[in-house]
């Protein structure tokens, strides 16, 4: 799997971004992140997407074991360039603390089941609990692109596309087993949820707040991690809506293995 959280933004989530920044105002970019991550326990973790450039920067071996899985042999095009590009050195995780990394996931319905579900960005997968492992061991070979993708926490709520309507909730991830890291982020064995909050997004194709409440309630149930309202986020979409804002996909998705999405 190739897990992928950032999509590719249309016209329409770009000129939304920017409306957002006008809303937020210098002000507010000026105040302190609101996108703190948890205060990492003192222990390994247990047994996430972006847009990853640029070549490998480290190999990183994290606690617990690591997977043995076959080479993935992919084709090369034809007059595709194969030289070996430079080695990417190896470290070992010494930290006594979890990696923690952050992501970003659509909501959809899986057939058959009437929560919500949380949805890898760019490829059809499915969440189907706290803890997600890679059915391919990230690799740092030049077509490799398999693991859980995550963004390193500077650049948690900062990056454009955040901020778009695709986006239903955000989150915090600790990564374990084999881990590549990029310049943007990491490509994991493992990922756990630690931590969601409900971005722009979701606030713009639900106003309730009864059924905000169920669909939290709901999450930290089946993803055993607290879910934050994200109130800052809220009144920035009251504010759009206000301003006339209509969303170009004003209900969640539903998905089913007979459509080609996976669950793990």
């Amino acid at each position: 799997m190739s897990d992928s959280s950032a999509p590719s933004a249309p016209v329409a989530g770009i000129a939304l971004y920017w409306l957002v920044r006008a809303l937020m105002g210098n002000k507010s970019q000026r105040s302190a992140n609101p996108y703190q991550p948890p205060r990492a326990p003192l222990r390994p973790a247990a047994t996430a997407t972006a847009r990853l450039t640029g070549p490998p920067l480290r190999l990183l071996a994290m606690p617990g074991p690591v997977t043995a899985v076959p080479p993935f042999a992919f084709p090369f095009p034809p007059g595709l360039r194969t030289e070996k590009a430079a080695p990417v050195p190896k470290a070992q995780w010494t930290s006594g603390r979890e990696m923690l990394a952050w992501r970003a996931w659509r909501l959809a319905y899986w057939k058959g089941e009437p929560w919500p579900h949380l949805v890898s960005m760019g490829v059809p997968w499915v969440w189907g609990g706290p803890v997600l492992r890679a059915d391919q061991l990230p690799d740092v070979g030049p077509m490799n692109r398999s693991g859980v993708h995550a963004i390193k926490p500077g650049l948690y709520g900062r990056l454009d596309w955040v901020w778009t309507e695709h986006v239903r909730v955000v989150g915090w991830v600790a990564l374990s087993g084999r881990v590549v890291e990029h310049e943007l982020g990491y490509r994991a064995e493992r990922a756990v949820i630690r931590k969601l909050r409900f971005s722009v997004g979701m606030h713009l194709v639900e106003d309730r707040l009864p059924a905000l409440r169920r669909i939290a309630s709901q999450l930290e149930d089946h993803y055993q991690a607290p879910v934050k309202m994200g109130w800052t986020e809220r009144r920035i979409a009251q504010r759009l809506r206000a301003g006339g804002y209509k969303p170009e996909f004003p209900h969640m998705m539903r998905c089913s293995a007979d459509h080609g999405w996976r669950i793990g």
